[in-house]
């Protein structure tokens, strides 16, 4: 929000939608992404915005200080926003994670500091995977990637240390907040595998656990399940669903034994095929694989499906 290329952050607003371009950056504790789009024959300005929102970002004092606030603001509960976060820390606890930042973590936030990670985090363009899609000259864009962002690191990387996680062990928290009649439910299982692998399954997971608790069991309308993490070989299995108190028992055990059913004899054909249907109707592009590889950490060459 600081805005970039010399341009404050309503000023770079401003610019980019007069010429139809849109540009984002993200960043976690394992991999950066920068993407920028826009009318194919503005390309070389599109390379030019993702080497300055790399590389030259702006520090600004006042956005920064309204970000810090509004954060601040997050942290306040506020009607059932309250109970979701009471409930969202309970099973972060119960996995080790930490879910989001504190007040001391606020206090203890340094412009510069902060901007000086942000270089390191983004600088070192010479190592960026690029992905380029649209009705352009493959060599020119090429060409125009390696003079635009072959560069040296702006300072070498600092390795990331994560902290220790505690063993998960079997338990059961329970948290006794707000006024509604329905109970929360989430199943967690941290494990040591590789992410991107162990993700495969999310799907196969997702269509076993629907139907055996809304469809067989008739307990919850709209469960959901999962596989992701955001640390190397480390993944979380979760399975969340929304019932009446008096039927929480009856669906952990329901969901417990579709864990055990994958486990042991792996999804069904019958699931498999509709997958494989699914998947075969997403019209996916080059930009949509690009996110895929980013959002699993695997930046394994993967071909377009026809």
């Amino acid at each position: 929000s600081s805005g970039t290329g010399g341009l404050s952050g309503s000023e770079l607003t401003r610019y980019l939608q007069e010429r139809g371009l849109r540009l984002s950056a993200s960043a976690s504790a394992t991999h950066e992404q920068i993407s920028a789009s826009g009318p194919a024959a503005e390309w070389p300005l599109i390379l030019g915005l993702i080497r300055e929102r790399a590389r030259n970002p702006i520090c600004g004092e006042k956005a920064f200080r309204t970000h810090v606030e509004s954060a601040r603001d997050a942290l306040a509960p506020k009607g059932d926003v309250g109970v979701v976060d009471a409930f969202n820390r309970a099973v972060d606890d119960g996995v080790g994670a930490k879910w989001r930042p504190d007040a001391a973590d606020l206090d203890a936030m340094d412009l510069p500091a902060m901007c000086d990670r942000y270089r390191e985090m983004f600088g070192d363009t010479a190592g960026m995977t690029i992905v380029v899609e649209g009705n352009v000259d493959a060599a020119a864009v090429y060409q125009g990637a390696l003079e635009a962002l072959d560069k040296a690191p702006a300072k070498p990387k600092a390795e990331v240390a994560f902290r220790a996680r505690p063993q998960t062990i079997a338990g059961r928290t329970l948290v006794r907040r707000g006024t509604k009649s329905s109970a929360r439910v989430m199943l967690m299982i941290a494990a040591n595998a590789d992410a991107p692998y162990a993700t495969v399954m999310a799907e196969p997971l997702q269509l076993a656990i629907f139907r055996r608790l809304r469809s067989e069991e008739k307990g919850t309308y709209a469960p959901a399940a999962g596989v992701g993490g955001s640390e190397p070989g480390r993944v979380i299995l979760s399975i969340y669903f929304e019932c009446a108190p008096e039927n929480v028992d009856r669906l952990i055990a329901a969901a417990k034994d579709e864990i055990d059913k994958l486990g042991k004899a792996g999804p069904s054909a019958t699931d498999i095929a509709a997958w494989r249907k699914r998947s075969a109707g997403k019209l996916r592009d080059a930009s949509a694989i690009a996110d895929t590889w980013n959002a699993k950490r695997s930046l394994a060459p993967a071909p377009v499906p026809s």
